[in-house]
């Protein structure tokens, strides 16, 4: 708790929000994830992972534009700033224990029945020549994916503001993304750093979240640049990246690029 309460207070110190409110927002972050889990979950080590899954889930919001502590811990992951990546680390390892599903003691993982999981984005114009057929990645962060579709277009895509020039980066447009998992594998080897998140803090309902470890990797299967995307209630045009995802990120290189997007 001391990590997340250090991310916290990092975030705050560099978008200038007052100390007093990172510590109220860390307090509801904690008191909603020990009433949601109770006292045993903080009090027993091999709970801790479970503990650090409802804190990444926590619907709890901070600043302005309001964040969430997913969006704080993903974003120390990639801004990698010597302050406080220990922190990270320490949070990050919590987290893997869960979605980490090779060690030993990791949750069983329950698969999408079509083997496809979605995830709605805002993507800038400016990286698109990265994802080409056949790129392999990692992406540098805790990616959060849905069993639906539906989910991922009407929890994410149709919540988006206008893309413009004078967001940063600009001309961020809304992009499906599709990820495939190995079919023809067992399902204990589909892939062994994702897991079904069936624990949350109680401030959220519904969404079927898959998460993928930090620095999981991705191969590009298919991309659909639209013309101009949109997605309303009436017209539902994202763009569409679509990829295919590694069983093992073992089995991938150390030093594939890391996406600039994801």
């Amino acid at each position: 708790m001391t990590a997340v309460e250090m991310i916290i207070s990092a975030h705050a110190a560099a978008r200038g929000v007052a100390q007093a409110d990172a510590d109220a927002f860390f307090t509801r972050v904690q008191r909603n994830a020990a009433l949601a889990g109770g006292v045993n979950e903080f009090t027993n080590p091999a709970d801790l992972m479970h503990v650090a899954v409802r804190l990444w889930t926590s619907a709890e919001t901070l600043g302005a534009p309001p964040r969430e502590l997913c969006a704080m811990l993903n974003e120390a992951i990639r801004t990698d700033a010597e302050a406080t990546i220990g922190h990270v680390a320490m949070l990050c390892h919590a987290i893997n224990a869960f979605c980490v599903t090779r060690r030993a003691g990791g949750a069983p993982v329950r698969f999408p029945s079509d083997n496809r999981t979605y995830r709605g984005s805002a993507v800038p114009r400016a990286p698109r020549a990265f994802f080409t057929h056949g790129t392999q990645y990692r992406a540098p962060m805790l990616l959060a994916t849905s069993f639906e579709e539906d989910v991922a277009v009407d929890h994410f895509l149709m919540r988006l503001g206008q893309a413009s020039a004078n967001q940063q980066p600009p001309w961020q447009e809304p992009t499906l993304w599709t990820f495939h998992f190995r079919a023809d594998l067992p399902e204990s080897r589909r892939c062994v750093h994702v897991n079904f998140i069936d624990r949350t803090d109680g401030t959220v309902h519904g969404e079927d979240e898959f998460l993928f470890a930090p620095y999981s990797t991705f191969t590009v299967r298919s991309v659909v640049w639209e013309a101009n995307p949109v997605v309303s209630t009436y017209t539902i045009r994202p763009h569409r990246i679509e990829v295919d995802v590694l069983p093992d990120n073992r089995r991938a290189p150390p030093d594939l690029p890391l996406a600039p997007w994801c």
